[in-house]
C-alpha cells in the first residue's frame, strides 16, 4: 500500500511542470521545427544527387542531410533530459508544436504566410497546451 502511495506522489510531482520546462520544451519544438525544413533541404539535394549519380552517392553527398542527422541527435539528448523531470502525457503534447514551427518558419522562407483559419488553429492548439499546462500544475 505505502508502494502505491509513493507511485502517486512521484506521479503528482511529474505531472507539475516549470515554466521553464514548459520553454525547454518549446525550444525543443523549435529545434525540432527547423531541423524538418533542413531535412526538406536535404531531400531536394539528394534528389538533384541521384539525378547526377546512384542513390548512395547522392545521399553521401548531401551536406543538409548530415546538418540535419547532426541537430537530430541534438534534439535527441535534450528530449531525453526533458523526459527525465516531465511526464511524457505532458512533455509530448508540447513537444508536437514542433508542426507550428516548421510550417511558420517555412512560410517565412517562402515569404508566403498562411490564411486566418491557419492562424486560428494555431491559437487553438496553444490555448490547449496553455490548459495542460495550467492543470498539470
Amino acid at each position: 500500500m505505502l508502494a502505491i502511495r509513493q507511485n502517486l506522489l512521484d506521479t503528482e510531482i511529474m505531472f507539475k511542470i516549470s515554466w521553464i520546462q514548459f520553454a525547454q520544451l518549446l525550444a525543443y519544438a523549435a529545434i525540432m521545427g527547423s531541423c524538418q525544413i533542413i531535412m526538406a533541404k536535404a531531400s531536394k539535394q539528394i534528389g538533384g544527387n541521384i539525378a547526377e549519380s546512384s542513390l548512395v552517392s547522392g545521399i553521401f553527398s548531401s551536406y543538409w542531410l548530415f546538418m540535419a542527422l547532426f541537430i537530430y541527435a541534438i534534439a535527441t539528448g535534450i528530449w531525453l533530459l526533458i523526459l527525465f523531470s516531465v511526464d511524457i502525457r505532458i512533455a509530448y503534447p508540447i513537444a508536437s508544436t514542433s508542426v507550428i514551427f516548421a510550417s511558420l518558419l517555412q512560410s517565412y522562407l517562402d515569404g508566403r504566410f498562411p490564411p486566418t483559419s491557419y492562424w486560428l488553429g494555431i491559437i487553438t492548439v496553444l490555448v490547449g497546451l496553455t490548459l495542460i499546462n495550467q492543470s498539470s500544475r
